[in-house]
């Protein structure tokens, strides 16, 4: 039980978030890889840093709470592939290193459902 705890606890260290932020950024705590910079991306991405792909994980686990929690109409992808979204993402990234992941996921969702891509 107590080697349990001491991995829980070992692991909520480890996995990055970010503070809500008072500077346009989301008003709620963004838990795992939405919290990493656009730039840590685009490291990712030209390192081939195993960490990308949890990272791509995080982005279609986001999508996919988007499409539970707000897009009503099932898909807010309407097809669009995976590849394409993650292109969409690279792009974002490298237009605006400095923002999160999560901003870049949610301009995504903005763009796919033509709202401003927030479940508030």
């Amino acid at each position: 039980m107590i080697v349990a705890q001491a991995v829980a606890v070992a692991l909520l260290a480890a996995t990055p978030s970010a503070p809500p932020s008072q500077s346009g950024g989301p008003s709620y705590q963004v838990l795992g890889a939405g919290a990493v910079s656009c730039a840590e991306w685009n490291d990712f991405k030209r390192q081939d840093d195993p960490a990308r792909y949890g990272a791509m994980d995080w982005i279609l686990g986001y999508v996919s709470a988007f499409n539970n929690y707000h897009f009503h109409d099932g898909d807010v992808s309407q097809g669009i592939s995976v590849d394409r979204m993650l292109s969409w993402i690279d792009q974002y990234c490298d237009q605006h290193p400095a923002d999160s992941l999560v901003k870049a996921t949610t301009s995504l969702l903005g763009a796919l459902c033509h709202c401003d891509g927030s479940a508030h």
